[in-house]
């Protein structure tokens, strides 16, 4: 195990509260009781105050920085100053191209050693010409600093060699975890239930995740009239908020949905909603390793999910769930109508779900692999000063 009382600086430029975000509180919390004293520097944006708020309130020294965009000269100065005097830092990236100006800025502070977790890998888009090409070589060139890059699943690693091209042995897959204990004291269901406005003889379909392109609540909704004829019992929980939420209600308004769905808004009662529900969703067009489909599993829920990303390598399709083209109402109504007419399937594949995240994705697992990875660079250079 890393020894502790060492000195970490994290670097985030989170936008929202979702699963990177998340991700990174468990591995700071992690640390920070084991001895080492960690920072985390983040933009400083409104939008994070209420996560940044709860990452404090675990005892982890927060630095706001200002906004800056991929290349940024200043940028690179402000985060030189930042980062002085820390010998290993970790930038968490949503994305390839956030970000770009800490690498150089960390380097230039004097870290010995620096990593990166990639969280999306798809190659950048521009509106501008040629915008994609040089932001992919920016990626590239900066790569060159870095000493490991994480990525969260098999599949991202794949995607991630072929679009950037780094060393083979400088990109890991380390799994992403969830804390199980948060699933083992629940509220009463049937209490949840009522409080949501769910009958006993309600099904509650649950997808978590915000309101924003991609995420395929437009999919689900599109799908949910076909449902209904075989299911009438359907309940669609949309839990979340997001630039898309008017949206989406206007679209469920026009399809006849109605009262079949309900919006909770944003939710840090997850675990009690999910006991509440009778299967998961997750429409999405794209994702990486959701931790969202891991929260269903430990949940007892049978998964119903785009088979997209390293989805795949959750849920075990037919055994604790079912994996659908993206984007494709029909696929989704075809797996809803399955799955909704048949509780005993429910119960079966939400047993195997909950069996295979208490064995494979445990939190402890995956903070103790980037624990190691950084004991692994200590060790590569002798621990030098």
């Amino acid at each position: 195990m890393m020894p502790t009382g060492g000195d970490i600086a994290f670097v985030t430029d989170a936008r929202a509260w979702g699963g990177a975000e998340i991700y990174l509180s468990r591995i700071m919390s992690a640390l920070n009781d084991s001895g080492w004293r960690v920072t985390l520097v983040a933009s400083d944006r409104e939008e994070v105050d209420g996560w940044l708020a709860s990452v404090e309130s675990d005892g982890v020294r927060v630095v706001r920085a200002a906004p800056h965009r991929e290349i940024d000269r200043r940028a690179v100065e402000r985060f030189s100053e930042l980062l002085r005097g820390f010998p290993l830092v970790h930038v968490n990236k949503t994305a390839p191209r956030n970000s770009l100006p800490v690498i150089p800025a960390a380097r230039r502070a004097g870290a010995r050693h620096l990593v990166t977790t990639e969280h999306i890998v798809r190659p950048p888009v521009s509106h501008y010409p040629l915008g994609a090409t040089v932001l992919t070589g920016l990626v590239r060139r900066t790569n060159r600093m870095v000493d490991r890059i994480i990525v969260v699943s098999e599949d991202s690693r794949r995607r991630y060699l072929r679009s950037y091209r780094p060393p083979a042995d400088k990109v890991v897959a380390i799994h992403n975890g969830i804390d199980l204990t948060r699933f083992q004291k629940v509220g009463p269901r049937d209490e949840v239930r009522a409080e949501l406005g769910l009958d006993a003889s309600d099904l509650a379909a649950t997808v978590v995740g915000r309101l924003t392109p991609g995420k395929g609540h437009d999919t689900l909704l599109d799908a949910a009239p076909a449902v209904l004829e075989a299911v009438p019992s359907l309940r669609l929980l949309l839990v979340g908020n997001g630039p898309l939420e008017e949206e989406t209600r206007a679209r469920a308004d026009a399809l006849g949905l109605g009262e079949r769905v309900l919006f909770t808004g944003f939710r840090d009662d997850v675990p009690d909603l999910l006991a509440a529900s009778d299967l998961f969703v997750l429409p999405s067009h794209g994702e990486s390793f959701p931790l969202t489909v891991l929260e269903a599993m430990a949940a007892g829920l049978p998964v119903i999910a785009s088979d997209v990303g390293g989805i795949c390598e959750a849920v075990d399709h037919g055994r604790s769930g079912l994996l659908v083209p993206a984007a494709e109402p029909e696929a989704l109504a075809d797996a809803l109508r399955r799955l909704g007419g048949d509780a005993g399937l429910r119960r079966e594949m939400g047993e195997r779900g909950r069996v295979r995240v208490e064995r494979d994705f445990d939190e402890r697992r995956s903070i103790e692999a980037v624990r190691s990875l950084y004991e692994d660079l200590d060790d590569a250079d002798g621990g030098r000063p």
